[in-house]
């Protein structure tokens, strides 16, 4: 079935209905679709002026969506600045907020952990 506007289907059915309704008294059958045609017809064009509304609704909550998106970016930079400035840029704890902690500079390492032996390692494995 060939794609047909709906401006071309509503403008031809209220064609064929002003023309054949000079006939509608001749036949009862005639009388009858042309008073089915009249229903559809009204029920398509309140279908078309509820889909139209839709549309700007949809319009209108999508510029109210990408205004909140816009406004919820920049309060997230926001709150992730201050969590770095709380926890250091390089602090471990940025992960909780799935933030990456910035990387140590080239060739600078963490401390490590100083372990110091004692000094009587005799005293440490016989404590008689």
């Amino acid at each position: 079935m060939p794609k047909v506007a709906l401006a071309d289907s509503l403008t031809d059915w209220e064609n064929l209905i002003a023309n054949a309704s000079v006939h509608e008294a001749d036949d009862p059958i005639l009388a009858r679709n042309l008073a089915a045609l009249r229903a559809v017809l009204a029920h398509a064009k309140e279908t078309a002026a509820y889909r139209l509304h839709l549309e700007a609704e949809r319009q209108v909550a999508t510029q109210a969506l990408a205004q909140d998106k816009v406004q919820g970016k920049h309060l997230a930079m926001q709150v992730r600045h201050s969590l770095r400035a709380i926890y250091t840029a390089r602090g471990p704890r940025l992960a909780a907020f799935g933030m990456k902690p910035r990387p140590l500079a080239k060739g600078a390492a963490p401390p490590k952990p100083h372990f110091e032996a004692p000094d009587d390692l005799d005293a440490i494995r016989d404590p008689e």
